[in-house]
């Protein structure tokens, strides 16, 4: 199975009050859609998460919280994040590269 976003959050979240603080560690992952329903809901899917040592390449988030996540070591390139809450949201030694952000 190729490893995606998308597995990542399936093998994490089970339920729909419980925050699964995702890790991506020293993970690839590109061409990737992650688009919640409606700018208006709180999703928590990434919230308090950790990316280290990962490549984002290609990704749009749409709708997405990443509320109090954490990036370190991290290559994100031709991005676009569109109504995506950034808030407190730490970089450590991260590159962005052609990245977009919409509200």
């Amino acid at each position: 199975m190729i490893e995606t976003l998308k597995n990542i959050i399936d093998s994490s979240y089970f339920d729909l009050l419980f925050t699964p603080n995702i890790k991506v560690i020293e993970k690839k992952l590109s061409n990737e859609v992650i688009k919640f329903p409606n700018k208006f809901i709180a999703d928590r899917i990434f919230d308090s998460s950790t990316f280290k040592n990962s490549q984002l390449i290609n990704m749009k988030f749409i709708n997405g919280n990443l509320n109090s996540s954490f990036f370190e070591n991290c290559l994100v390139q031709n991005c676009m994040f569109e109504n995506t809450i950034l808030k407190v949201v730490e970089f450590d030694n991260c590159v962005f590269k052609n990245c977009r952000f919409i509200n």
